[in-house]
């Protein structure tokens, strides 16, 4: 979703392409607990099956942190020439082929970047998977929440350093392809 928002934000200024854009953020902006709050709401008024559906956290999750995987694509559609992508049309191809094959793979470390950054967050999201997801389903985040709520601490540990472990492995990979720079 990311994708496409920033694309048409970078390269189509229209009048429309900027709140179009801006809106994306609304979700970040607001608090996830009230972020939450409108969705049980929604799901609750619109349909009943919706609520505490899996379908219904990955929607919440896709609009929460889309602001967050705007933001690298966002960048690396800046840095990438759109001479290039005119050059390739000049040639014979397409507007979507030329993106295919010249613009798509200059974004690979943005996109990159952005799944990176909307797992991290996804996975230490406590609020919106505490009211949204489906009974029995449990994350590393609500599990930690869950027993150190109940103070068994040495149970809950194996599950915050696995949150450490993610957080640290996806830094590591993003330094690591900044180093070879």
């Amino acid at each position: 979703m990311a994708l496409p928002l920033a694309y048409i934000g970078v390269r189509y200024k229209t009048k429309l392409s900027n709140p179009i854009e801006r809106v994306a953020y609304l979700g970040y902006a607001t608090p996830p607990l009230a972020f939450a709050l409108a969705f049980v709401f929604f799901s609750l008024q619109v349909s009943t099956v919706l609520y505490q559906s899996l379908l219904l956290l990955v929607i919440a999750y896709s609009l929460h942190f889309l602001a967050e995987g705007i933001g690298p694509v966002r960048s690396a559609l800046y840095q990438a020439p759109e001479d290039l992508e005119e050059a390739a049309q000049s040639l014979g191809y397409s507007s979507i082929k030329s993106f295919l094959k010249v613009t798509l793979p200059l974004l690979r470390g943005g996109i990159i970047a952005s799944a990176s950054l909307v797992f991290l967050s996804a996975m230490k999201e406590l609020s919106i998977t505490f009211l949204l997801s489906p009974i029995g389903f449990d994350t590393l985040a609500l599990n930690v929440w869950s027993y150190t709520g109940e103070a068994m601490f040495a149970e809950a540990a194996p599950f915050a350093l696995l949150i450490l472990l993610f957080s640290s492995l996806f830094v590591g990979f993003l330094f690591s392809k900044e180093l070879k720079r």
